[in-house]
């Protein structure tokens, strides 16, 4: 709905695709309660390094026989620099920190707007059509946030026994 993709073949390509979403997907999620069950103490920068060594070495089979052997250009090199320091070292910092302060539920959950901010940066600054099925997954993964994390909701009141005499 949010990229109006249309309808898609079901075919071995489509089903290996949704299968490594599934499996990023879970191990994402498993990856998040793990930490904050297990890896008390541990520098949040350490955290993100290793786990970013971790998935470039799980790649790495894969991609280096499906790489194009071109030589990039200093711009290409840039922004791949760009990305990786600042998109993806900083972002797992953060996340991190996140697991350690509120847990990993509340961690994972800021994920959701992921696709929607996609969309919308992608109409803001490339002129892409924003549809009306994007405002409406949007709207949809917003009313999900809040029924996760709770947002609204009261607290129930805790009466000691002591009031209750």
């Amino acid at each position: 709905m949010l990229v109006n993709l249309g309808p898609l073949a079901l075919n071995n390509a489509t089903l290996l695709v949704i299968g490594a979403c599934l499996l990023a997907t879970a191990s994402y999620g498993f990856i998040s309660v793990y930490i904050k069950k297990y890896v008390k103490g541990a520098p949040n920068m350490c955290m993100a390094a290793c786990m970013l060594l971790l998935a470039a070495l799980a790649v790495t089979p894969v991609a280096v026989p499906l790489t194009p052997w071109v030589n990039p250009s200093a711009t290409v090199l840039l922004s791949l620099l760009g990305l990786a320091l600042l998109c993806s070292g900083v972002a797992y910092l953060l996340h991190y920190r996140l697991i350690h302060d509120v847990g990993p539920t509340k961690a994972i959950s800021v994920t959701f707007l992921i696709p929607f901010f996609g969309v919308l940066w992608g109409a803001i600054f490339l002129g892409e059509r924003m549809t009306l099925g994007a405002v409406l997954g949007g709207i949809i993964i917003l009313i999900g946030m809040t029924l996760v994390l709770g947002i609204g909701a009261r607290k129930p009141v805790v009466v000691s026994k002591r009031a209750k005499n």
